[in-house]
């Protein structure tokens, strides 16, 4: 039996029915979409679990705890200074004195915790922040 043969009862010729033809609804694609998003997400696919409301809106609270996560080892990696070898790093921790550091590759808590003044060692002048 052909496609396009009458009679065809409204089936393909594997027996399914025949789909509307025309181009998908957008609206369609866009629940699509976020559904598939919210599942990355933990969402339950418009369920009402982990803080979602009944549309499926919102976060989960494991999509709140993976940025926050991203965000602190962000953070962390603004920790990470260098010291030359012609220098020392005076570490200061919410404004009080910590430690001195030595040349090399160190790390301390980022600012707003800790700030490290860079301090040259010939003539004890502040080279910078």
């Amino acid at each position: 039996m052909a496609w396009n043969e009458p009679g065809g009862n409204g089936k393909d010729p594997w027996g399914h029915r025949k789909k509307e033809q025309g181009p998908p609804d957008l609206d369609d694609i866009v629940q699509s979409v976020q559904d598939k998003i919210g599942g990355l997400f933990g969402g339950g696919g418009g369920s009402n679990n982990g803080g979602e409301n009944s549309n499926g809106e919102g976060l989960s609270w494991m999509a709140i705890g993976f940025i926050a996560v991203i965000i602190l080892i962000i953070w962390s990696l603004f920790g990470f200074y260098t010291i030359q070898p012609a220098e020392f790093g005076v570490v200061t921790q919410f404004g009080r004195y910590k430690d001195t550091t030595e040349e090399g590759l160190n790390w301390h808590l980022p600012y707003p915790i800790e700030q490290v003044q860079k301090v040259n060692k010939e003539n004890g002048e502040q080279l910078y922040e």
